[in-house]
């Protein structure tokens, strides 16, 4: 980061704009690079409530939770339980994916963490009551037949059925809940303390409460597919996770949870016409690796971004789904702070639509001349 004053100036002056023009009741944001952390909070964890958020207010984070089940998965590879590559039906016993016309076999663990396993796109929603079902039983279930629909490892079609089975396998080669065996072999580890794949017991006392397309606030769901949806975290806890993520290549990489040749099999395409990794959406941006995830549940958005080669990354989590605008602003003038240029990948990266695109640049030229 060039000029870290700038961008808290930044954010000091443009914050409770953004949050009242983006009906967003409240934003947690952290930046780190290899040698720090940045954390800072704005607006409130229920409109017009008077309690704050801070760094330990707990959001649900929606498909950030897909990062962190890849990295249980890929702890499983690195100690020898589970190989990336040999059919997945091989490991499931509860429940398997069913027979077709298309080649089983090359679903995989590594084709399910990159979204190209040819599963038809089934995203399970959640529910406003918390169900005990068994994830074989969601599986079986759920509406839409989960089955394949396009030749297994030839592109990308994402499905949130896929991190469902990943759930799955999980329980069965561990022979623990998914929640349990999340908690101590990762969350715990990454000293992401107050991180959780059930909702935590603190919740009412410590978590924010989601908000609608008007700025309304909207009744929690819960959800048995946790691996695809189901995180509880704060914005702390994910800085402790960037930092894991950064460190990779640093000489204070403290051989933490993963290793690095693991994370870096995790940053890379499985195929070169895909956009996703194992865990992660990959791109390039201001001439380095970009790895990135959003996660939208109803009431929520989240957004990460790490740069391998600058080892620096930002993380937003907020309390309304419709903030989109919001996070890509923050993260569009910490680019621009860090790196001096922004350049139409970023916009095409963040999935800004065309109006928006056209303020932020308009925003971006008038921080250049200095003036907010």
């Amino acid at each position: 980061m060039n000029d870290t004053n700038n961008y808290e100036d930044f954010l000091d002056q443009q914050a409770s704009l953004l949050i009242k023009n983006e009906l967003t009741p409240g934003i947690a944001i952290t930046w780190v690079d290899k040698n720090k952390k940045q954390v800072r909070c704005f607006g409130e964890t229920k409109r017009s409530s008077a309690k704050q958020i801070n760094s330990q207010t707990i959001f649900q984070a929606g498909s950030l939770s897909k990062t962190l089940t890849a990295w249980g998965i890929m702890w499983l590879v690195e100690h020898n339980r589970i190989d990336l590559d040999i059919p997945v039906n091989n490991y499931l016993s509860r429940w398997k994916i069913p027979d077709s016309k298309f080649n089983n076999t090359k679903v995989t663990p590594r084709s399910l963490l990159s979204h190209t396993s040819g599963l038809q796109p089934v995203n399970f929603k959640g529910t406003y009551n918390k169900d005990n079902n068994s994830i074989e039983s969601i599986l079986s279930k759920s509406k839409t037949p989960i089955k394949i629909i396009q030749q297994p490892q030839t592109s990308f079609l994402y499905s949130g059925a896929g991190y469902s089975i990943l759930q799955l396998l999980i329980e069965e080669i561990t022979g623990e809940t998914f929640t349990h065996y999340m908690k101590t072999k990762i969350l715990l580890p990454l000293n992401m303390q107050n991180s959780d794949f059930d909702q935590p017991q603190n919740y009412i006392d410590k978590g924010a409460v989601g908000h609608g397309f008007w700025g309304q606030a909207v009744k929690n769901r819960y959800y048995s597919s946790k691996s695809a949806a189901g995180l509880y975290t704060t914005i702390e806890d994910m800085a402790c996770f960037l930092q894991q993520n950064i460190r990779i290549g640093s000489d204070n990489y403290n051989k933490g949870i993963l290793k690095p040749t693991t994370l870096q099999t995790m940053y890379k395409k499985p195929l070169r016409n895909v956009s996703h990794g194992l865990g992660y959406y990959i791109s390039n941006l201001c001439n380095d690796t970009a790895c990135f995830y959003e996660g939208v549940n109803l009431g929520w958005r989240s957004y990460f971004l790490l740069l391998q080669k600058h080892q620096s990354a930002i993380c937003i989590l907020s309390n309304c789904a419709y903030s989109k605008n919001a996070i890509a602003t923050i993260v569009q003038n910490w680019l621009f702070e860090a790196y001096g240029a922004i350049t139409a990948e970023t916009s095409t990266l963040l999935k800004i639509d065309t109006i928006s695109r056209i303020n932020l640049l308009k925003n971006l030229y008038k921080r250049s001349r200095g003036k907010y």
